[in-house]
């Protein structure tokens, strides 16, 4: 089988893959988008004319405001990884931002659980990437906001433990002063 530019994939094939039930691009060895599907357009807020005919990095470029975007880094290595071993990638979960195209040079936070499969020809050789990604944005959010509310509950019960600390304390004093008191009292003038 030789390469076919996405002009040249057959419409079978396209609509095929259009509709997926799983987020997916289909990339050449040269890492240019040759379909998607259209889960992956919903998952990623793109459109498939903004994709396809696409060097990968080209249209998912990091977030130059995220501290220590290292995603592209991460999917290239992945991906050079699964072309030169023609075996599957699995990637552990990625922050990777996606364009807002609503505010131009802004980015929509993301996390991802990427995958990275060789389709490969009679010879073995690599002559596709099945790239997919599962969305775990919502998860990763719901984790930092639990660890906030239990950082918040700690403060919380912190502050609550040592306001009964001081209660308890002014207990002691005014029990103490009480006995001063009436030692003072008892004390001949």
């Amino acid at each position: 089988m030789t390469s076919q530019t996405p002009e040249e994939l057959s419409p079978d094939f396209t609509s095929v893959f259009d509709v997926l039930p799983g987020a997916y691009l289909l990339l050449s060895p040269a890492l240019v988008i040759e379909a998607v599907s259209n889960a992956y357009l919903a998952a990623t807020l793109m459109q498939r004319e903004n994709l396809v005919g696409r060097y990968i990095f080209d249209a998912f470029p990091d977030n130059p405001k995220a501290i220590g975007a290292n995603a592209v880094h991460n999917l290239k290595q992945s991906l050079e990884q699964v072309l030169s071993s023609g075996k599957p990638h699995e990637m552990a979960p990625q922050h990777y931002d996606v364009p807002d195209h609503e505010n131009p040079g802004e980015f929509i936070e993301r996390h991802w659980l990427p995958y990275n499969v060789p389709v490969l020809d009679k010879q073995k050789r690599v002559i596709r990437i099945i790239h997919t990604v599962v969305n775990i944005t919502e998860s990763i959010q719901a984790g930092i906001r639990l660890e906030e509310s239990k950082a918040e509950t700690a403060r919380a019960q912190a502050e609550v433990a040592e306001k009964e600390l001081a209660r308890k304390q002014l207990e002691r004093n005014e029990i103490k002063l009480l006995h001063l008191n009436k030692q003072s009292l008892k004390l001949p003038l």
